[in-house]
């Protein structure tokens, strides 16, 4: 919904300075996790790939979580709503931690595009 309304207020004169102000916000905190993680991949705490690939995940698995949670017919299933946001809460933890990416798997075989 953010990423709408944002759309719809490009080129509104009347919230420029506010849009400046939100993406300066934005850049400012993705450069300070960006650091941080740094250092945890540094410290072998996280695997070691680019930062944004860790910060991106994780915003992935939230955005998932959220429209499953919410979505009519994915939520239906879902009876537990609390119990399930714990469980994806818990792979959020110990997503991206050292010692569990494998390089083994092509990309092809983790999802193929190319079929419908």
């Amino acid at each position: 919904l953010v990423q709408q309304l944002e759309v719809k207020l490009q080129g509104n004169e009347e919230v420029e300075d506010k849009m400046l102000e939100l993406h300066t916000m934005r850049r400012s905190n993705i450069n300070a996790l960006n650091v941080m993680i740094a250092k945890l991949i540094e410290k072998g705490i996280l695997e070691d790939v680019p930062p944004h690939y860790h910060y991106l995940s994780c915003w992935a698995l939230a955005q998932g979580a959220v429209e499953a949670y919410f979505n009519v017919s994915y939520g239906a299933d879902v009876e537990d709503k609390e119990d399930f946001l714990r469980f994806v809460a818990n792979i959020g933890i110990t997503m991206g931690n050292s010692g569990q990416l494998r390089d083994d798997i092509p990309p092809q075989c983790l999802i193929n595009l190319t079929k419908p």
